[in-house]
């Protein structure tokens, strides 16, 4: 039976323990979806694990609840996959942030380039924006650990400090040879099952300017086609996490 999901932050949860949701939590469950005392719920807290929690009562507005029990989650990957993309514009941009989650990215990173149009600015209301949809994304497949939206970083900063992941693609476009799948299919199994991390790098409408094709390749980004046509921003975007899960899972 699939069960409507809530996040408690920062807590550590146990069978038997009484909780309460924050307001915005408490109003979706009581004033939505018309909760009542008796009534069960999934919690998850940005763990691997997930619980099943009762409600007991509502009081000013704030729903308290009694965690009935908890099992660990199979919905995370043991690789970790941090998407450093170029935001498109508008919807476009919310429709990638909501896939990739889906998906079951890691992170995202807003990735500025010479050719970006798009600025997302840490703390301002449209990275506040993404950041909602992150959390409205996670409770709607399932997962139980949130992927971080990172303070948006320069091509060549990221590339300058990626030393920490084993795998590096940057997607260059539909002109080079080289495929996603051909670098995926050469990485043993047991490699990908030990917490194995990987960095994308997807350019804006524009494409990455030579430079920093360049400056990517020098740092070990291995460049990689995703196709025979060419692909708006969030469409790459998505396209490569695709590829990726679809390929190790």
């Amino acid at each position: 039976m699939k069960r409507d999901r809530f996040l408690i932050r920062e807590i550590e949860l146990q069978a038997g323990m009484e909780i309460t949701f924050d307001a915005d939590e408490s109003y979706h469950i009581a004033e939505v979806l018309r909760k009542r005392p008796g009534d069960r719920v999934t919690v998850f807290n940005n763990t691997a694990r997930e619980y099943i929690a009762e409600i007991t009562g509502v009081r000013n507005g704030i729903v308290s609840a009694r965690v009935v029990s908890g099992s660990d989650a199979d919905s995370e990957y043991p690789f970790k996959i941090t998407a450093a993309v170029s935001f498109p514009k508008g919807k476009r941009a919310d429709y990638m942030v909501q896939k990739l989650v889906e998906i079951g990215v890691d992170g995202i990173t807003p990735l500025e380039t010479v050719h970006s149009v798009v600025h997302v600015e840490k703390g301002s209301e449209k990275f506040t924006h993404f950041e909602r949809i992150v959390l409205e994304s996670v409770k709607q497949s399932g997962r139980v650990s949130i992927p971080r939206i990172n303070a948006p970083l320069s091509l060549r900063d990221i590339v300058g400090n990626s030393s920490g992941y084993q795998l590096k693609i940057i997607a260059t476009g539909r002109g080079e040879k080289r495929t996603l799948k051909e670098i995926l299919r050469g990485i043993a199994e047991e490699q990908i099952k030990t917490g194995f991390k990987v960095i994308f790098l997807t350019g804006p409408e524009g494409g990455f300017a030579p430079e920093e094709i360049e400056a990517a390749v020098n740092a070990g980004f291995m460049p990689v086609s995703l196709g025979r046509t060419i692909l708006r921003a969030e469409t790459a975007a998505v396209a490569a996490a695709a590829g990726l899960v679809y390929e190790w899972i």
